[in-house]
Parts: C-alpha cells; sequence; structure tokens
C-alpha cells in the first residue's frame, strides 16, 4: 500500500525455477511446453490455474521472435495464454487488506493479432483466491480489440470504452491499478493515461488477490513483467 510502505506481493519473475528458454513455437497452440508455471515471489504467492494444459502459464526467457516480444526488463517474463475453453489465471495472492489505499503496478504487453479479439487481456482484484469470477471483483479492466479498455462496475455493469485512457496493442506498457478500500473507489493507468473514478463492482471492504486472466473466448496471449 502506497501509504504505508509494505509491499504485499513481488515478482519480478528472475528468481524462478522453472523458466524456460525455448520460444512459443506457432499460433496454432498444438504444441508442448514445459510447464514453467511461477514459482519464487519474494513477496506473496501465486495461484496458478491452466485450461487444461500445463505450459499455458509460463515463465520464459525467450528473446524478440515471431510469437514472442522479449521482456520488459530484466531476462525473465510470464506469459499466459488461454487457447478458448475453460480459464489460464495466474493469481498474485497476498493477506487480505481491508483498508486503505493498494496500489498494483506492473508492465503489460498484448499481442496484436488480426482481428485482436476483445478480452486479450482481464484483470480483477479480488477478496477470493486464484480462480475467482470477475463478476464478483471489486474492480475489473479488460482490453477491447480497438485499443479501447473496458471495466467491470456496479455489479457486473460493462463500462466501455472508459473515458481518458486506452492502450496500445504489441507494445509494452506500464499498468497502475489504484485501490481506494475505504471509498469503494479505484482508478487506474496506462502509458501515463489516467482513467476516470470507478465505483466498486462488488461492495467489499477486502482484497487478498489480483488475477490475470486470458480471454473470453478463442485463442488470446499476452504478457507481464
Amino acid at each position: 500500500p502506497p501509504g504505508d510502505g509494505r509491499v504485499l506481493f513481488a515478482d519480478d519473475f528472475e528468481s524462478a525455477t522453472t523458466a524456460s528458454s525455448t520460444s512459443w513455437e506457432s499460433h496454432n497452440h498444438t504444441k508442448s511446453g514445459p510447464d514453467a508455471d511461477p514459482d519464487r515471489p519474494s513477496t506473496g504467492t501465486w495461484g496458478i490455474v491452466e485450461a487444461g494444459r500445463p505450459w499455458d502459464i509460463a515463465v520464459t526467457t525467450s528473446t524478440v521472435n515471431g510469437s514472442d516480444p522479449g521482456p520488459a526488463e530484466g531476462r525473465r517474463y510470464l506469459r499466459v495464454v488461454r487457447p478458448g475453453t475453460g480459464n489460464s489465471d495466474a493469481a498474485c495472492e497476498f493477506p487480505a487488506q481491508s483498508s486503505g489505499v493498494v496500489q498494483i503496478s506492473f508492465h503489460a504487453y498484448v499481442e496484436g493479432q488480426n482481428p485482436t479479439p476483445d478480452r486479450s487481456m482481464t484483470i480483477f482484484v479480488s477478496d477470493s483466491p486464484c480462480d475467482s469470477g470477475f463478476w464478483h471483483s471489486r474492480a475489473g479492466v479488460y482490453t477491447m480489440g480497438n485499443g479501447t479498455l473496458g471495466a467491470f462496475e456496479r455489479r457486473g455493469q460493462q463500462r466501455q470504452p472508459v473515458p481518458g485512457v486506452s492502450y496500445r496493442i504489441g507494445e509494452w506498457q506500464e499498468w497502475i491499478l489504484t485501490i481506494d478500500l475505504d471509498a469503494n473507489a479505484w482508478y487506474f493507468e496506462v502509458g501515463g493515461l489516467r482513467s476516470t473514478l470507478l465505483q466498486f463492482n462488488e461492495p467489499g471492504k477486502s482484497i487478498r488477490s489480483v488475477v490475470f486472466r486470458g480471454g473470453a473466448a478463442g485463442f488470446h496471449k499476452f504478457y507481464i513483467d
């Protein structure tokens, strides 16, 4: 939380023991890969749910190639794939917080496809552990194929586009989510652009996870660093 300086969760992936040196072979996602889940955050724990395939979520050292962008910084980064059925969730889990302001920051890369599908990447903040439903999250934001962003607000209402903010497809950008647990409100920033103030999707005073999820349907892929 920015108010008291405590760090609830942190992982730069550089210490992961499972990191793979192989690149993502092809967009048809039919080939196998290593089960290289993130496993060594410096603070907090990971909760991983993969859509039936152990390589859907993987820490990789893959450099720039036809499929992977290379890291935003350092050497290792996280690839998240959702092949079209089930959930691929990478959840940052930490002790429950019920007051004050919690700030979440990371770099994200949403790959460009033709066309780039809606909800290639969804991020939601919840009081539940990994694999919780975003409809009951405190806050949630998702990418749209045209570069705009949508949000879940007031019990599942989808607000799109969110005024004042957009993202760039096929480019690493810094994302920041600021959650005010006392005000039941939040906002987010992408590449220096800031959203309007949003109300909590589900009322409540507690959060304990940040979940990165692949798209709603079809083949989706994004990266976190």
